[in-house]
């Protein structure tokens, strides 16, 4: 059986790119659901996280997430998050890694060479905004630009992980991996 891993990550950031190392982002909040290969809903998955090297969060990445500077500082370390993670998405066997374009998979590769950590995501990565493109023949840019191209609104709090994470479910679950 092979399940899928729809995950979601959110991270620093700040509007001043002139002033802020993307090659330095860390994640702050991880979200996820896993699917099995009938795209019957299994379990979601949700969990701050604390960063180490831009420990302070900025006003934009607050206002844009939602997510506290006190979330990220009563939050588990990247190490201990992922562990989790991967505990999560193996409960139910094989898993391949699904994710709205290419950052999310590209990022976590990133921060655990960055730290030193083993990398969680060690399986096949679907890139599914490339596959809502196959499909579709539509180039979404934005899960909520998806949904609205499949007539439909997005539920939860944008760029919050899990509620990114179950909105890419919506989209699989309609159309298709």
């Amino acid at each position: 059986m092979n399940n899928y891993l729809i995950i979601d990550l959110e991270c620093t950031c700040d509007e001043d790119k002139n002033n802020f190392d993307r090659k330095k982002m860390e994640i702050i909040e991880i979200g996820a659901v896993l699917v099995d290969e009938n795209f019957k809903l299994i379990d979601e998955f949700s969990t701050f996280v604390k960063p180490t090297i831009n420990p302070t969060l900025t006003p934009f990445c607050t206002k844009l997430t939602t997510i506290t500077q006190k979330d990220v500082d009563d939050a588990p370390y990247i190490e201990e998050a992922l562990d989790s993670l991967r505990a999560f998405a193996r409960q139910n066997g094989f898993y391949t890694f699904v994710s709205w374009g290419g950052f999310d998979y590209r990022q976590i590769k990133r921060e655990t060479a960055l730290k030193g950590i083993d990398n969680v995501m060690k399986s096949k990565n679907i890139n599914y905004k490339d596959n809502y493109k196959e499909i579709t023949g539509v180039r979404a840019t934005s899960i909520t630009r998806a949904l609205r191209d499949l007539k439909t609104d997005f539920k939860g709090t944008q760029h919050r992980a899990v509620y990114d994470a179950k909105n890419i479910y919506r989209i699989i679950k309609r159309i298709g991996i």
